[in-house]
């Protein structure tokens, strides 16, 4: 049976992040590819809302109806792909979030309540309370109001990427 997996746009596009480096995520799509798994890239809701030439952002940022919404429209065709592979009898493995995304993460995910974006006098206080903390980023909540309960969700640790490629072991 054929498996696909619907991954975080940034596993593929490093350069959509607020600011690119390493990409240690060529070990885990090539390990994916290897293992005949398809790729779907999902779209970035903050490239695709904001651009590449954006701050970094916290999840209180992103939490607004206007985000909500742009990342709703985004998803829609997503669920309605995920609909017809598995139509046509295709595994879908799972959607592969982001650790500490805003948007993305699934388990985990920056938070900042004080933090506005703006450069103060204080900023460096401010970003004292920026935290990876445990919850969902917007665009994986918004996701997860419309995924199907079968789907299986991968949260990626950029920073370990051999333990997301363990988990992918006992899935594949």
């Amino acid at each position: 049976m054929p498996k696909i997996a619907f991954i975080s746009h940034c596993l593929l596009n490093n350069l959509s992040k607020v600011e690119a480096f390493e990409n240690k995520n060529k070990v885990l799509i090539k390990y994916l590819l290897d293992h005949d798994v398809e790729l779907i890239q999902m779209p970035c809701p903050e490239f695709t809302l904001y651009g590449g030439r954006r701050f970094g952002q916290v999840k209180e940022q992103y939490d607004t109806p206007f985000f909500r919404k742009h990342c709703s429209m985004l998803i829609e065709p997503l669920i309605q792909q995920m609909e017809e592979y598995k139509r046509n009898g295709h595994h879908i493995l799972g959607v592969f979030g982001i650790k500490g995304s805003p948007s993305c993460g699934y388990i985990h995910t920056v938070s900042g309540p004080k933090w506005s974006g703006e450069i103060k006098d204080n900023t460096t206080e401010l970003l004292k309370d920026v935290k990876l903390i445990e919850g969902s980023g917007v665009f994986m909540e918004e996701l997860l109001k419309k995924l199907p309960d079968d789907i299986l969700i991968i949260e990626v640790d950029e920073g370990n990427i051999e333990a997301t490629i363990k988990q992918c072991q006992e899935i594949i």
